[in-house]
């Protein structure tokens, strides 16, 4: 019974380990804050969401666009989303930033005034039976 008790201890600490780990990469230190109105897509730090933001269904499926304004280069920008959004399941599928996840595409575009960028986000979210027939 002690040998399984200090196996167990063991195997429970390594697992601990192991996640404390794990998380420390989920989301680079630069990420401070979310976006609202999709969910899962962290924002570099400094960048702010912007109020207004579109969103509807349509027969082949939903459509949610946002904007978020901040301080840095569109070359930085894109090299923090091409970093953190795999570790929430994307997959990077071609530039300029187009990432897939199941039945979600999302786009992400940028753009440079005045030493602030712009980033628009533009997700489309097929509807499950669309993706039963592929």
């Amino acid at each position: 019974m002690l040998k399984f008790t200090s196996l167990l201890r063991r195997s429970f600490m390594s697992s601990l380990v192991l996640l404390v780990f794990l998380v420390g990469f989920v989301v680079p230190a630069s990420a401070v804050d979310f976006l609202r109105t999709i969910q899962d897509i962290p924002l570099p730090e400094g960048f702010a969401e912007q109020k207004l933001a579109v969103e509807f269904d349509t027969p082949f499926g939903r459509i949610v666009e946002t904007s978020a304004w901040g301080q840095g280069s569109a070359e930085e920008t894109g090299y923090f989303f091409r970093e953190s959004l795999p570790a929430f399941g994307w997959v990077f599928l071609e530039e300029p930033l187009v990432f897939e996840r199941r039945e979600e595409r999302l786009h992400i575009n940028l753009g440079d005034e005045d030493g602030r960028v712009r980033v628009g986000f533009k997700l489309v979210v097929r509807p499950a039976s669309s993706i039963m027939e592929e």
